[in-house]
């Protein structure tokens, strides 16, 4: 066995890693969402601070795998388009491109539950109240900007 694919196994076993450890932060996001729908208590408010501890435990792992990957990657991507296509190298490459997707997916997947529960966090703004001195004043300025 090569360097080249000694280092296409360790790129696939990072990217495995990275893969399980974004599948609790994603599992673990979901379930805050369900924490921030609960009502307010002391009990929450821990769980959902013990929940983010351990999601930044995972974050700082997934980079730790994200900096592992790259040095490996700078290692192989100079015999990346030479020994991309032995034979024994395909089943590799597809592999780690099929892993790649999955991590990408994982992330998107993350940033959308992050954004949905942002959006429980933040209060909604209740609208202005429709009274005639808010009527008048709202009038007032659309009849400033009229052209005549």
């Amino acid at each position: 066995m090569d360097n080249f694919t000694v280092t296409l196994k360790i790129l696939i076993d990072i990217l495995e890693k990275k893969q399980a450890a974004l599948e609790n932060v994603l599992n673990i996001t979901q379930n805050q969402e369900t924490i921030l729908q609960s009502p307010p208590s002391v009990e929450r408010s821990t769980f959902f601070i013990q929940c983010n501890a351990e999601k930044q435990n995972l974050i700082d792992r997934v980079k730790e795998y994200d900096e592992m990957f790259q040095g490996f990657f700078d290692q192989a991507k100079g015999d990346l388009h030479e020994k991309a296509h032995d034979d024994d190298n395909k089943p590799l490459i597809i592999r780690l491109q099929a892993l790649i997707s999955q991590v990408v997916e994982q992330d998107v997947q993350i940033r959308a539950q992050e954004r949905k529960n942002i959006g429980l966090l933040t209060p909604r703004r209740s609208p202005r109240p429709q009274t005639a001195a808010y009527r008048s004043q709202a009038l007032g300025e659309l009849n400033k900007h009229k052209k005549i």
